[in-house]
């Protein structure tokens, strides 16, 4: 009787331990979903620049697409107004690189990125 005893206590610990372990897993797993979904930029954040650009408020666009940019490198949308805004604040040199940047980045923008840096070196030549 005893013998069984034993065994049903071991049972019941090793049973404890899969469930503590199961239960670890989840923690960890739900606490870096949280952290990536912290992360990740939020729609709002993409459509403020579309709206700022809109409204042709291009101090605050600058602003926004660089901090965007600095926490983002590669975010096409902050890549795009920020060179647009750069362009039409007169930092043609920087607004380049971005458009530069941009063209590297992603492919299905590549020819409108070539289309401003061509739109920028007729301008610099001008000048």
């Amino acid at each position: 009787m005893e013998d069984k005893l034993d065994l049903i206590i071991i049972q019941n610990w090793l049973l404890l331990g899969v469930i503590g372990l199961l239960l670890g897993i989840n923690i960890t797993c739900n606490w870096k979903s949280f952290r990536r979904e912290y992360n990740r930029p939020e729609q709002e954040e993409i459509d403020r620049l579309a709206e700022l650009w809109d409204k042709d408020e291009i101090d605050a666009l600058l602003r926004e697409s660089k901090r965007i940019r600095e926490k983002y490198p590669n975010r096409v949308d902050a890549l795009y107004f920020g060179g647009k805004a750069l362009v039409k604040s007169g930092q043609l040199v920087e607004a380049r690189q971005l458009f530069s940047k941009l063209a590297e980045v992603d492919y299905a923008l590549r020819d409108e990125a070539q289309k401003q840096i061509k739109t920028i070196d007729q301008e610099t030549v001008i000048k």
